[in-house]
């Protein structure tokens, strides 16, 4: 089997396709990609669309898509769309950058609905991402595969014990509001009385400022704000803490999805404390393999820390839990096993509706 994956995304920061293209190649597919850059990186990906050296071609971004299913009367290669999120539940109900009566915001709407239907066929990352594109814009469930996200292990592993006096907290993300960083620097607040908890909140983006501001008007002085990022820095820093943290915002996108950090620390054997919701119960269990909460709520995450901070034997029966997990289910050549099947789907249903 021959596969190309399409995209204008580069593969070392992108970690949704790294993990595809890795776990294909534990799983002997031969995987080649073509994910150009600059002005000419449509003219890139149609030249790579009408060579002959792969039947199946694996699509990132709407654009890439359309073209694919535009041009297909003469590729005739299988398409199987790596849909990943919805446009409109990110831009438009998440992040609110384009308000929801906007004429864009009805585009966006609509390019999430044709979508499904110009590929053979499409894969999202939990059962509640599916059910979001079903009641949102009547997709048939059939049109969509389940593959998680799942860590790249090549990247976060299991070190040496964090051997600091203090418990570190990391938690790392893009500041985006499905995150819910005010809720981590308010339950910060609430705890400051315990000198030997620290957190530490890495990376930077939408709500950056928002949460600095609100660390300075509560006046939070265990909380240190670190814009680093890069996966070797963020490997460090994970081994470094003594547990991690997911995300505890109260969108529609924060409640089907299960992002990269939880997986990450899955792979790095850290306990894990995130939000309890559709998305996060399809893969972890309540005080098993993760401590899950309620969303928005300091309280609650606040308590959850102190306990895990103060419970050791409690932290690394989680983590381990949680690693095995990774191991058996989330680990490279496992997503690698779920994306071949669903390749092998689209092919059935290609040959049955005789496309070509």
């Amino acid at each position: 089997m021959n596969v190309v994956m399409l995209g204008t995304y580069d593969i070392q920061l992108y970690s949704r396709g790294r993990i595809l293209m890795k776990g294909l190649q534990k799983n002997n597919v031969s995987v080649r990609t073509c994910l150009p850059k600059g002005k000419l990186k449509y003219v890139y990906i149609l030249r790579a669309l009408f060579k002959k050296d792969s039947d199946i071609i694996i699509v990132n971004g709407k654009i890439v898509l359309f073209l694919a299913w535009f041009f297909k009367w003469w590729h005739r290669k299988i398409i199987v769309w790596d849909t990943f999120i919805s446009d409109y539940d990110t831009l438009v109900l998440d992040r609110r950058r384009i308000p929801e009566t906007s004429f864009f915001a009805r585009l966006i709407w609509w390019s999430d609905k044709v979508g499904p239907s110009l590929a053979s066929i499409s894969f999202l990352d939990t059962l509640a991402q599916i059910l979001f594109f079903k009641e949102h814009f009547g997709t048939d469930e059939s049109t969509f595969r389940v593959v998680h996200v799942g860590s790249d292990e090549d990247f976060f592993t299991p070190e040496n014990e964090n051997i600091n006096k203090k418990i570190i907290v990391h938690f790392h993300g893009t500041f985006i509001p499905l995150q819910g960083v005010e809720t981590i620097v308010r339950a910060a607040k609430s705890i400051e009385k315990e000198k030997d908890i620290h957190l530490r909140l890495i990376g930077k983006g939408q709500e950056y400022k928002k949460c600095i501001d609100l660390a300075k008007e509560l006046n939070v002085q265990n909380v240190e704000f670190d814009s680093g990022m890069g996966m070797d820095y963020l490997r460090k820093k994970i081994v470094e803490s003594s547990f991690c943290l997911g995300i505890f915002g109260t969108s529609e996108k924060a409640k089907n999805v299960v992002p990269h950090k939880v997986y990450d620390a899955l792979a790095s054997k850290k306990a894990v404390i995130t939000m309890k919701c559709k998305g996060m119960k399809e893969v972890l269990t309540h005080k098993k393999n993760a401590w899950l909460i309620p969303p928005n709520d300091p309280k609650a995450l606040a308590d959850a820390i102190l306990l895990l901070s103060k419970n050791k034997k409690l932290r690394d029966q989680i983590a381990r839990n949680g690693y095995e997990l990774f191991k058996e289910k989330y680990c490279t050549k496992e997503i690698g096993k779920e994306l071949l099947k669903v390749i092998e789907e689209g092919m059935r249903i290609h040959e049955s509706k005789k496309w070509f």
